[in-house]
């Protein structure tokens, strides 16, 4: 049994690297316990009901354009965002990600005796809410247009689900008009060829941050980058849910 020290967490939000503004997070997920005992019956008879999902993350404020973190946050207020908090680092790490977290509190705190602060909480949106997940792509760079990735496969993505994939942004040429695929992709790498291999993907255009959360079916073991040009590289996290 291992233990983990709070110090490997990573906050992403819409493709933005919050981690080294947060400082706490905190997920809870719930289901409603519903009451369905009748007379008939000689003991208490539950069921259960609807499933919630609420997670936080406390930071500190900065205010550089664009990319601060009162800037992301504050824009994304009464929005739905694509989330991922992770428990380590690397490939195997456990998480929770969500594609469609409602922002619905963000706050600014500051006292005489300390830093300046935010609060944020996210709230289910809809029916996904926050899967617990397994990172099988850490924050690294993609390698040049048309070349595949592995990823890790110990402990295997094999059952299908949901990939959420961060996108933080790119790294040389796009090209003029140039609009790049990331394929999240099953099978051996040869099967890329095949239509059929590709499991997941999103579109990328120029440098602004983006994120997914997808169905897929199969096995999730390869990515890979298409370009109609240029030579884009993209950083990205994938997590697929566990469940």
């Amino acid at each position: 049994m291992a233990k983990f020290h709070g110090k490997n967490a990573r906050v992403y939000i819409d493709g933005y690297d919050m981690s080294g503004y947060a400082n706490s997070i905190s997920v809870d997920q719930s289901a409603d316990v519903v009451d369905v005992a009748s007379f008939g019956d000689t003991k208490k008879n539950y069921v259960v009901g609807l499933y919630d999902s609420e997670a936080t993350h406390d930071g500190f404020f900065d205010d550089t354009v664009d990319v601060g973190s009162h800037k992301i946050l504050s824009d994304r207020l009464g929005s739905s965002v694509n989330a991922m908090f992770l428990i380590g680092t690397a490939p195997g790490a456990h998480g929770f990600a969500g594609s469609a977290s409602l922002e619905n509190t963000f706050s600014v705190e500051a006292s005489i005796g300390g830093a300046v602060v935010y609060k944020t909480k996210l709230s289910n949106s809809g029916t996904q809410g926050l899967d617990p997940t397994i990172q099988i792509a850490s924050r690294g760079t993609l390698g040049a247009a048309g070349t595949t990735e592995a990823v890790a496969t110990t402990p295997s993505a094999t059952g299908g689900g949901r990939a959420y994939i961060q996108n933080f942004g790119s790294y040389g040429d796009v090209g003029a008009g140039n609009i790049g695929t990331v394929w999240l992709i099953g099978g051996a790498q040869a099967a890329f060829s095949s239509g059929t291999a590709i499991i997941a993907s999103f579109g990328l255009q120029g440098t602004a941050p983006s994120a997914s959360g997808l169905a897929f079916t199969g096995t999730a073991q390869f990515m890979k980058l298409l370009m109609g040009g240029g030579t884009f590289r993209p950083q990205v996290a994938v997590s697929v849910d566990i469940n």
